[in-house]
């Protein structure tokens, strides 16, 4: 397997983390008592499409309401609202294209979206480091207690893909193909509004330094300042 593709072991060992973590949900669901969603016990797709997947869901079919709902008192109630467009904005396309359940086509976005997230970290820590640790430090993300989210239908995956991506451009200074995958990662999460605070401040303190550079030192031929 050491010879094998980079971007195969990659995908190989994140797709063995999620055979486990989904070995996991099936093994809890057994457990699973009755709930507002569904019977006791229920299979996989059912256990993992409840809470905010089911919201997802909601705005994917529905789309946002009109008017937000309120209780007696006037307080808002909990809503389609609360839940970013970009991700079901995809579910809608995916289901559309291809004819699959709502649910379904969220859960595969999600799937798909982890699995090219860990590529691109993959990339990020080649960056500093050589294959074998980088490929660990892929393997610690693909299997942190909480990475089961990558493969379920929320945002999760999605807004982390956009963000190592966004992260690898930024590093590697291709500022402006960064902007349009900050764009997408403002509508999938709301870690997209300090990553374009964070880029902001970046551009403004590269474009500092290539003034002074420009500038010429006191008593320096203006002619030569910053290269001539």
């Amino acid at each position: 397997a050491a010879r094998w593709p980079w971007w195969v072991q990659v995908g190989g060992l994140y797709v063995a983390a999620r055979f486990v973590s989904a070995c996991i949900f099936m093994a809890a669901a057994l457990h699973q008592g009755v709930n507002p969603w569904f019977p006791a016990k229920p299979d996989y797709w059912s256990f993992v499409n409840i809470w905010d997947a089911r919201w997802y869901g909601e705005v994917l079919t529905n789309g946002y309401p009109e008017v937000l709902p309120t209780d007696g008192a006037g307080n808002v109630q909990e809503n389609a609202w609360a839940f970013y467009a970009l991700f079901p904005v995809l579910g809608r396309v995916v289901a559309g294209v291809t004819g699959l359940h709502p649910a379904f086509s969220l859960t595969l976005i999600a799937m798909v979206c982890g699995l090219g997230a860990a590529l691109v970290i993959y990339q990020l820590f080649r960056l500093k480091a050589s294959h074998v640790p980088a490929l660990w430090g892929t393997v610690f993300v693909a299997t942190f207690p909480v990475s089961p989210v990558l493969q379920v239908p929320y945002a999760e995956s999605l807004n982390l893909l956009l963000l190592a991506t966004a992260l690898l451009l930024v590093v590697t200074r291709r500022y402006l193909w960064a902007l349009p995958v900050v764009v997408l990662m403002c509508l999938s999460r709301p870690t997209g509004v300090p990553f374009a605070a964070m880029a902001g401040l970046l551009f403004l303190y590269r474009g500092w330094q290539y003034y002074s550079a420009s500038r010429p030192a006191p008593g320096e031929d203006p002619d030569t300042a910053g290269g001539g």
